[in-house]
């Protein structure tokens, strides 16, 4: 059996196996004295090339796949590492409602924004801007 990618090896032992089988037959008729042989076992012959340069054509195209996701993985794993020690890699929730589960609630927005901007609310904060 040729090397080839993983997951085709059950290919390869199924086409071995059918061609093991149609050279029994062909033997078998061989042995019979049939003419048309000759031809069909050169036909034989040239479908395991064929399936053989596929299984070799799919193995190539799979390294080289891996390959090229090998590169892009390493230069995002640079681009992340560059990031985070830049500071510029952050986490979490981006504000106090999402962290209390209220992210997408938008009147409970809309309720805080105008206890906020309340000049005599509770908070304080009288006019200033933020």
């Amino acid at each position: 059996m040729t090397n080839v990618a993983p997951g085709l090896e059950t290919d390869e032992s199924q086409f071995a196996a059918l061609a093991a089988e149609w050279r029994a037959i062909l033997a078998d008729e061989r042995a019979k004295g049939t003419a048309q042989l000759t031809a069909d076992e050169s036909q034989l012959n040239t479908l395991a090339d064929e399936w053989r340069a596929i299984l070799v054509a799919e193995q190539q195209s799979s390294t080289a796949l891996a390959a090229m996701w090998e590169i892009r993985f390493a230069d995002l794993r640079a681009e992340h590492d560059e990031l985070v020690r830049d500071g510029a890699w952050v986490g979490g929730p981006d504000d106090m409602l999402s962290i209390l589960g209220l992210g997408r609630k938008e009147l409970f927005h809309s309720a805080l924004l105008a206890w906020l901007l309340d000049p005599r609310g509770r908070h304080g904060l009288e006019q200033r801007t933020y």
